[in-house]
């Protein structure tokens, strides 16, 4: 099944604002979400709503059976609403991917760029529910065209955890891959399904990263997500891959 849609926290609402995703899914992904916000609350302390309102917006692909039998992509961006309860604002799309095969982060960045300006828009009162709507659609068609386009990777081009670990990340300039530094969470190591995307571009406040894990990040894994800083956060130094256009 196709579906494409947003769901979260504006500011000008003072609830959740969706439409057109799965409910289920969206049930996941919100307790997911909140289990995150609650690791990092507490970490953030007095500045935690400031910094997660100025994270970077992330992107993401997911494997099928994370959130539901489909496959999606999509970005997030720390948010509240009207009466200032954090909690991200999302736009997913369900695609056929599969990121332990295929990692095109830099064909879904081309299609991305422009809807993440559509939805910052949104979140800031200055584009209409339906101007985001219809940017989603416009991406969510030409996106999965393309994706059927490009072919599997040999495992050399993709980044994937190792053995003994649940995720991997690289941080640092996303234009000298060969400067990144390498993170990883251990875990439990299992088998290279289920895989999950995450990375961002270059902020004021944060580098650019690109994380692979298995399945959803379970929540003390996830605060660099909001916060930065992987290793005062409990992930350690890596060894840095060598990889194909996961890192481009």
């Amino acid at each position: 099944m196709e579906a494409q849609g947003y769901f979260g926290k504006v500011p000008s609402v003072g609830d959740f604002v969706f439409r057109a995703l799965p409910v289920r899914m969206t049930e996941i992904w919100a307790s997911q979400m909140q289990r995150w916000l609650a690791a990092a609350r507490p970490v953030g302390g007095a500045s935690f709503q400031k910094s997660f309102l100025t994270s970077p917006v992330w992107r993401f692909a997911l494997a099928r059976d994370v959130v539901s039998p489909e496959g999606w992509v999509g970005l997030f961006a720390g948010s509240i609403d009207r009466v200032g309860r954090e909690f991200p604002f999302t736009v997913m799309i369900s695609v056929d991917l599969d990121p332990a095969a295929r990692q095109p982060t830099a064909t879904i960045d081309a299609f991305f760029d422009g809807l993440e300006a559509r939805m910052l828009a949104f979140m800031e009162g200055q584009a209409s529910r339906e101007e985001l709507v219809a940017g989603i659609d416009v991406c969510a068609e030409a996106l999965r065209a393309a994706l059927e386009q490009f072919p599997a990777q040999g495992d050399r081009e993709l980044l994937l955890p190792r053995d003994g670990e649940d995720m991997l990340c690289l941080s640092g300039p996303a234009e000298h891959s060969s400067s990144r530094t390498a993170y990883c969470w251990a875990g439990a190591g299992g088998e290279a399904s289920r895989l999950c995307l995450w990375w961002h571009d270059d902020t004021r406040m944060q580098p650019a990263a690109l994380c692979v894990s298995r399945g959803l990040p379970v929540a003390q894994a996830a605060i660099p997500f909001l916060l930065g800083e992987w290793l005062k956060h409990g992930w350690t130094l890596s060894a840095l891959p060598i990889r194909g256009e996961a890192e481009a």
